[in-house]
């Protein structure tokens, strides 16, 4: 069976976390999460969905010792190594157009792509995937990585030995901003060698304002669907969180034949399998099963919120069939 890998992609505090680890519960699927972060995450020792920090995770610290002995070097010193939507990201406004340009034109023709460290950074996110491919059973990754251009930039590189997948994910934006601005979130942690779990409070690093997380989200939003109608034409699907949530298993049967994956009870469990998820939110530890989503933001916003919000990307967020 040809090897595949999904690509979730949507603007962060969209759901992308859950989707991945339910996905990953199908017993042909491996959740990676946001694998991009793989170094930066195993640096700061961040919990994995294991519930033990990524250098203690029987998973991640035996990979990383065999990347470091065929990479021949150290790679906890390069905290950026398979970190591509980083890269692409850095610079001045010109730099970051002439990234972006570079990248349509690689992508769209067989132009060569220039930027050296990106393209070096792609193959070790290539080089990681075929190490998990030869460490599990499983025939699907699943990555949570979310950045729409990295997602082309591989299925062009993959293109003749792996099979990829795109899922654009999108949440109502007024719920995607409050989550933005929460300032902590709890996790379920293992206490050392016990099987018992304790909740620990951890505060966000991100400060972002409410206008400034509109604007992240109606940003990304548009690159992505922009991207994909593009190059992608009718060639990904389009999952609404809120429908998701609702009724899983009805949304998952819309895109199966899409994915070429077929429904499982099991996956509606998200504790059925060990999951190994890099980075995303709390939901990859707490999250035992899909719930219902609340709808927070209908008494956090005062009406200039609103009022804000609808005239920066109320008309998008109408587009995506929100009202």
């Amino acid at each position: 069976m040809k090897k595949k890998i999904i690509f979730i992609l949507s603007v962060g505090r969209s759901g992308s976390t859950v989707l991945d680890k339910f996905l990953g519960s199908h017993s042909d699927c491996f959740s990676l999460g946001e694998i991009n972060h793989f170094t930066e995450e195993f640096i700061k020792n961040s919990i994995c969905s294991c519930g033990v920090g990524q250098q203690e995770c029987p998973f991640w610290s035996k990979m990383m010792r065999h990347i470091n002995q065929e990479f021949q070097t150290d790679l906890l010193r390069n905290p950026d190594a398979f970190s591509t939507n980083c890269k692409i990201g850095k610079g001045s406004a010109f730099i970051r157009w002439l990234k972006l340009i570079d990248f349509l034109l690689y992508y769209s023709g067989n132009f060569p792509f220039v930027f050296r460290r990106i393209k070096e950074a792609m193959q070790n996110n290539i080089f990681l995937y075929r190490k998990v491919f030869d460490k599990v059973q499983e025939n699907i990754l699943i990555d949570s990585s979310k950045d729409v251009i990295r997602a082309l930039f591989l299925e062009k590189l993959l293109k003749a030995e792996i099979e990829c997948k795109h899922i654009f994910l999108v949440r109502d934006g007024r719920a995607t901003v409050n989550s933005i601005l929460k300032r902590e979130y709890r996790l379920l942690k293992k206490e050392n060698d016990s099987k018992k779990e304790k909740c620990a409070t951890f505060k966000s690093q991100v400060k972002i304002d409410f206008k400034s997380a509109v604007f992240q989200w109606k940003k990304v939003n548009k690159k992505i669907k922009l991207l994909l109608d593009v190059f992608k034409r009718d060639n990904y699907c389009l999952i609404k969180h809120e429908d998701f949530c609702k009724d899983p298993k009805s949304t998952f049967n819309n895109i199966s034949n899409y994915l070429g994956v077929e429904w499982e009870d099991s996956m509606l469990d998200l504790t059925k399998k060990t999951h190994h998820m890099v980075g995303g939110n709390a939901s990859r530890i707490n999250a035992k099963s899909i719930q219902p989503s609340e709808e927070i933001w209908t008494t956090s916003f005062s009406d200039h919120d609103l009022l804000l919000f609808n005239k920066s990307a109320g008309q998008l967020n109408e587009r995506f069939g929100y009202k």
